[in-house]
């Protein structure tokens, strides 16, 4: 960190007397300043920036930015016969390990209701940020906003390229953090597809052929069916490979904190060797949380046969524990009559039952958590 500060403060007063540090002229959304494409500036920093974006980061639904302080603003247009758009924002001599976040924002004005935010990278470390963007009209105008995450200062170079075709990677693709959905042909349509709520997680499960042209899979989480356009990245899931025709069976668990009677939306991407994109429909669930009791997974212990979780009551109240076998036959029940408000620690005997699949169901008042385990 010492190392760190004295290169900051070299790099800045290096900047000051051979005059490349820019004056914040675009401090404020209404002063951005223009990048053309192509172009490459050099020399920028956001030292003494301030915030400028009228709305709190916790309203804003899509947007992997969470923190606004000394952002900087900077616009472009969108032109004939160029469809793919790469914001790349690297930056130098950072005074902490944060570095910068980035966003490319469709609008019009400086109005943050009006604002659709097409891209948007925070890697939370000092390193490059690349943002992809794929626009097919022409005289559309964009913002990029670049920020220092939490309140971090740096100084760094920004560029805009643009290409006919898209020339992303699989290495570029796995960058994304966000994507705004553009009506893609044919759709994707896997095997089978279905969303759960359970154990306050949301489960998207998804069966698909084990195609050998399938590079990988996107999980996008967006809010609501009001906006189904712009999806958050929460996975990159790899493909599984076989020899001939087969099936495979996916699944990830959002375990996000969710709010209670709130829509959640998912969608699955898949992303071929050549990097062409199909969608699925969006599949939405409604949060139905359980607020008074959380169960970790089960987990073996150090002694044979011998499994363990914790439980977390968060109220005085009736608690079951019960273990089930593949078919969800009842082997074994625990019951605490009236337990208090604690934490606690359960260990469950397996040795009287065979290796195999078997699942906890924890219950209480407000509903039940089922944890899945394996025995050996």
């Amino acid at each position: 960190m010492i190392r760190r500060s004295y290169l900051y403060i070299f790099w800045l007063i290096i900047a000051h007397h051979i005059g490349i540090a820019q004056v914040l002229e675009n401090d404020l959304c209404t002063q951005a300043r223009t990048i053309t494409i192509g172009e490459k500036i050099v020399g920028l920093h956001n030292i003494g920036a301030t915030t400028t974006l009228a709305e709190s980061p916790e309203t804003i639904p899509i947007s992997c930015v969470k923190t606004f302080e000394n952002d900087l603003w900077f616009k472009f247009t969108t032109v004939d016969s160029l469809n793919y758009y790469e914001v790349s924002v690297n930056p130098v001599y950072c005074n902490t390990p944060a570095g910068l976040q980035a966003m490319i924002i469709r609008a019009d004005e400086c109005v943050a209701d009006s604002f659709v935010y097409r891209a948007c990278a925070n890697p939370r470390e000092e390193q490059l940020l690349q943002l992809f963007m794929e626009e097919s009209t022409e005289g559309l105008n964009f913002f990029i906003y670049v920020d220092g995450f939490d309140g971090t200062e740096c100084g760094f170079t920004l560029e805009l390229s643009a290409t006919s075709n898209d020339s992303r990677s699989i290495v570029d693709h796995k960058k994304q953090q966000m994507e705004y959905y553009k009506e893609a042909l044919p759709p994707y349509e896997p095997v089978d597809m279905n969303v759960s709520f359970l154990n306050n997680e949301a489960t998207i499960r998804w069966e698909d052929d084990t195609q050998s042209d399938i590079a990988l899979f996107q999980v996008h989480r967006v809010y609501n069916r009001s906006f189904l356009t712009t999806g958050s990245i929460i996975a990159h899931i790899e493909p599984t490979k076989t020899v001939g025709v087969g099936t495979a069976t996916y699944s990830f668990s959002d375990n996000k904190v969710f709010l209670q009677g709130e829509s959640y939306c998912y969608r699955i991407v898949k992303i071929d060797q050549s990097g062409n994109k199909s969608y699925t429909e969006s599949l939405c669930i409604e949060a139905d949380l359980i607020k008074d009791l959380y169960v970790t997974p089960i987990t073996p212990t150090e002694v044979s046969g011998k499994y363990i979780f914790r439980y977390i009551n968060k109220r005085k109240q009736d608690l079951s524990f019960i273990i089930l076998d593949k078919d969800h036959v009842e082997l074994k029940r625990l019951l605490k009559k009236k337990e208090p408000k604690q934490d606690g620690d359960v260990t469950v005997d397996m040795n009287p039952y065979g290796p195999g699949i078997y699942y906890l169901r924890a219950e209480c008042k407000e509903g039940y958590f089922l944890r899945k385990f394996v025995v050996e």
